[in-house]
């Protein structure tokens, strides 16, 4: 019965998806990417074509050739340019089956962004039902957090709102539950050396890091935590309690 809920969620949020970016999909090749409330316009915007580049850029070049990932050729003849500008990445990944099915690049990043929305909603969901045990207070969440206003009205800026994968987080609470802060953190790669240090102020952070096998090191007052992970090939999780 549980799981027929969380596959009626998924559901729910993809017709949401569709629901709210329905002005474009009439001519899914040939628009924007926009919210229902808003008229459907030509691709003429030049940060709307440079979406529309790197995401079929990255979704061809992530099959074809891998290694020139970093090249960016928007700015060629700058070697290694990918830190000039909106790398799109996640939407590359995502966007790999529909461009080697159509080749068509407006159609790939409308449905990396369709992806977006219904992925930052299941995943909105799987955190608040973990948290809460509740599959209705899970479908609220992940409505809220995948259609709110500043992610539809955004949706033509992917760089903007590409918030679908977490690399790494790290959770800070005392072992009754109660969320810490001020947490002095550092992380130090395989051969000791500081890959990052920070006070953390919040009880989540998020830690985008290279891949690779890592030391997590976490002090709150007189207490010390330390835990090791492994970096690449998808999201990772760490939970310090003090």
């Amino acid at each position: 019965m549980t799981r027929a809920k969380h596959c009626a969620a998924a559901a729910a949020y993809l017709a949401i998806a569709l629901w709210v970016l329905g002005s474009t999909l009439s001519s899914f090749a040939d628009a924007f990417p926009l919210w229902s409330g808003m008229k459907a316009t030509g691709v003429t915007d030049g940060d709307q074509s440079h979406m529309i580049w790197a995401a079929s850029r990255n979704a061809r070049t992530f099959v074809t050739a891998p290694w020139r990932l970093w090249d960016f050729e928007l700015c060629h003849p700058f070697p290694e340019a990918v830190a000039l500008g909106h790398h799109l990445y996640a939407n590359g990944l995502v966007g790999i089956v529909p461009y080697a099915l159509t080749g068509e690049p407006i159609l790939t990043l409308n449905v990396a962004v369709i992806a977006m929305l219904w992925v930052s909603g299941i995943g909105m969901y799987a955190l608040a039902y973990y948290w809460t045990r509740s599959t209705a207070a899970a479908f609220v969440a992940g409505l809220l957090f995948a259609f709110m206003p500043q992610h539809l009205l955004t949706a033509r800026w992917p760089s903007i709102i590409g918030n679908q994968w977490t690399p790494l987080a790290l959770l800070f609470a005392r072992t009754d539950g109660a969320y810490e802060a001020n947490v002095q953190v550092s992380i130090q790669d395989d051969k000791g050396a500081a890959a990052l240090v920070w006070n953390a102020s919040g009880p989540v952070c998020l830690v985008d890091l290279p891949p690779g096998r890592y030391v997590v090191n976490a002090q709150l007052g007189g207490a010390s935590k330390q835990q090791a992970v492994t970096v690449g090939g998808g999201s990772r999780s760490l939970d310090f309690r003090f």
